[in-house]
């Protein structure tokens, strides 16, 4: 049962129905039709904006609304067939830090408190990046149908801890993230060596706040980064093209998001310097700099768990 600014809504796995909803019915999918990838993404960005009396409601409040949307998810994390393989719907991103949930998985909106966005790109899956999930006590690759799952409330004792993380195979980077103040806008940059002779400072969209929880102020850190989705532009996309890259941070028995960046139009957001430290204009697409391969140069591809 939603309560809006203008109408009542009840939605379960069969049907809906609502009162005065003149000024919302338009933004509801008509259930007979295949949900686009802008009809999930708006239940979700329109749901995490709302405060929950109880952070524990955060998927019993919307798992009906995500099943007549869409027949697959894992803890509100809608995914789907897609030509090259699955489209799984970890593109989302918080404009400013927000609080966790932690009863929830990081890599879902659910296991935060704030309103998310999405990239605008398909959510595929990054050539470098093999996930599974979890089921019939193992993780398994998608696809498979994750409505099976049995996550029809929660708490609930038929839900399995593993089924919160996700085990991953992909490269873990090393980047160094830097506080910078004053000559661009204020904030903590990743720094990204994109070739041998250019680095790019790139803006993150943090989860957390990065200053207050990882002491950066005035400072830096080095923090694991994951190459998650990709957009299929060619069989060797260039760093512009890896639409989402995941910032973590190290737990005992897996990692946590905290963070996630991506090169966009947003030129506010990112720069780029030589390695004297001078300011270059128009590098972004220019070939002198290479493929965009060369960050990844020093990662080392790990099969890990994400919580």
């Amino acid at each position: 049962m939603y309560f809006t600014d203008v109408g009542v809504l009840y939605v379960c796995d069969e049907d809906r129905h609502s009162a005065w909803l003149s000024k919302i019915s338009a933004s509801l999918r008509n259930t007979s039709e295949r949900p686009s990838f802008h009809d999930d993404e708006q239940v979700m960005r329109e749901y995490t904006r709302r405060q929950l009396t109880h952070d524990y409601d955060a998927l019993n409040a919307i798992i009906g609304a995500l099943e007549t949307q869409s027949d697959h998810h894992i803890w509100g994390v809608k995914t789907s067939q897609g030509r090259w393989g699955p489209y799984v719907f970890l593109h989302w991103r918080h404009s400013f830090p927000v609080r966790r949930r932690k009863a929830f998985p990081s890599w879902s909106p659910l296991g935060w408190c704030g309103q998310v966005e999405y990239a605008k790109s398909r959510p595929e899956l990054s050539q470098f990046c093999q996930l599974e999930a979890w089921r019939d006590k193992t993780y398994k690759p998608l696809p498979w149908e994750p409505k099976n799952l049995g996550l029809k409330s929660y708490p609930s004792p038929t839900v399995e801890e593993d089924s919160k993380r996700l085990r991953l195979t992909t490269p873990i980077v090393t980047l160094e993230f830097v506080h910078i103040e004053g000559t661009h806008r204020n904030g903590v940059y990743a720094k990204v060596p994109y070739s041998p002779t250019l680095d790019i400072f790139v803006l993150p969209y943090w989860d957390i706040d990065c200053v207050a929880e990882l002491g950066l102020e005035g400072g830096s850190a080095k923090l694991p980064c994951i190459v998650v989705m990709s957009e299929r532009l060619g069989i060797f996309p260039k760093f512009e093209n890896e639409m989402q890259i995941l910032i973590l941070r190290v737990h005992d028995r897996y990692y946590e998001r905290i963070g996630c960046l991506s090169v966009d139009e947003d030129s506010e957001r990112m720069f780029a310097e030589d390695k004297k430290g001078l300011e270059l204009m128009h590098w972004l697409h220019s070939p002198e700099h290479g493929d965009g391969r060369y960050w990844l140069r020093d990662g080392v591809r790990t099969t890990f768990l994400l919580g």
